[in-house]
C-alpha cells in the first residue's frame, strides 16, 4: 500500500520561476479553491503532478502517486482553466520525502525538543508509543504522552512554553481521590 504523508510544506518554492515563464494574463488570473478539489494539477511542461484532494486555511491539499501534502493556495497559477505549480511529480515527492525524513529525525534520542515558544527545554531521552521521556535543560526528567510531543522540519516542539512547563512543574496537581 503506498505511504500517505500529510506535510505542510512552505510552499512558495520556486513559484517566481514559475510565474516568469508563463503569459502575463496567466500570471493574474485568480481562482476559486473551494472548486478546485478534484482536479489535476500540473507541471510547467503539462504533465499532471497530482490530483487536489481538499482545501482549507489558504491551503490547497494535493495527492500525488506516493504522498498527500498542503501547499499555499499562492503557490498554484490557474491558466486556460487548468491548475499549474513550480514541482513535477518527482520534486514534489521528493521535497515531501525530505520533510519526513526530517520529521521523522526530530524525534529520536537525543534530538532537541523546544516549547512552543521556541525555546530549547531539553533533549529526548527516550520514546515509545505512549510515552517520551525528556531529559529537561534544568536536569530533571519528565515523562509526556507521545501525543502532547509533534515532530516538525525545524525539530521536536511540545505544546507549552518553557515558561509554561515551568510552573505546571512547579505546582503539580494532586490527584483527585477516587468515589468509589
Amino acid at each position: 500500500m503506498k505511504h500517505l504523508a500529510l506535510v505542510r510544506l512552505l510552499g512558495a518554492l520556486a513559484v517566481a520561476s514559475f510565474a516568469s515563464t508563463l503569459p502575463a494574463t496567466a500570471q493574474t488570473a485568480a481562482f476559486d479553491p473551494t472548486v478546485m478539489v478534484g482536479k489535476t494539477v500540473f507541471d510547467p511542461t503539462g504533465k499532471p503532478v497530482g490530483q487536489v484532494s481538499g482545501q482549507r486555511d489558504g491551503l490547497l491539499f494535493i495527492k500525488t502517486d506516493r504522498h498527500e501534502t498542503s501547499l499555499p493556495i499562492s503557490s498554484f497559477t490557474f491558466q486556460q482553466k487548468k491548475l499549474y505549480i513550480a514541482f513535477t511529480q518527482a520534486e514534489l515527492n521528493a521535497e515531501v520525502d525530505k520533510t519526513v525524513a526530517l520529521i521523522n529525525g526530530s524525534l529520536t534520542p537525543g534530538a532537541n525538543v523546544k516549547g512552543s515558544g521556541g525555546t530549547v527545554i531539553g533533549k529526548i531521552h527516550s520514546l515509545d508509543a505512549q510515552y517520551v521521556a525528556i531529559d529537561l535543560t534544568s536536569g530533571q526528567t519528565i515523562r509526556v504522552p507521545r501525543n502532547s510531543i509533534a515532530g516538525t522540519p525545524n525539530g521536536a516542539v511540545i505544546g507549552m512554553t518553557l515558561e509554561q512547563l515551568q510552573a505546571a512543574l512547579s505546582h503539580p496537581q494532586e490527584p483527585k481521590p477516587s468515589s468509589n
